[in-house]
């Protein structure tokens, strides 16, 4: 993991004492299912899945459980379930570590 300064927050992502916040952008629809990229004060996420009947929001914390290595249970959508911009909620004991986790693979797909 590339050591990352000591931040607390970037623009799209926030770390708690317990959890870590990220705003989303969901690309619903999608050919890609990934993180995208910074758009704003947001992460853009593809998913394949349409936004009707919750599914695509079931494929996000799907997605986010998955690059957090946490249960899905450990996922929140905190507010926009019925909106594109999301605000979510990632509970953990070792906030630090999805913190940079997260950071790491947002940078990666960037360089892409």
């Amino acid at each position: 993991m590339t050591a990352h300064p000591p931040t607390r927050s970037q623009r799209w992502l926030e770390m708690r004492t317990d959890a870590v916040i990220i705003r989303v952008r969901a690309k619903p629809g999608t050919s890609r299912r990934s993180l995208l990229r910074v758009i704003g004060d947001a992460v853009a996420i593809g998913l394949n899945s349409p936004p009707e009947k919750g599914r695509a929001n079931d494929e996000l914390i799907e997605i986010l459980a998955r690059l957090a290595s946490v249960p899905r249970s450990s996922v929140a959508i905190l507010r926009g379930a019925g909106s594109r911009d999301k605000l979510i909620a990632i509970a953990a004991n070792q906030p630090e570590a999805i913190f940079a986790r997260l950071i790491d693979l947002v940078e990666a797909q960037s360089k892409q």
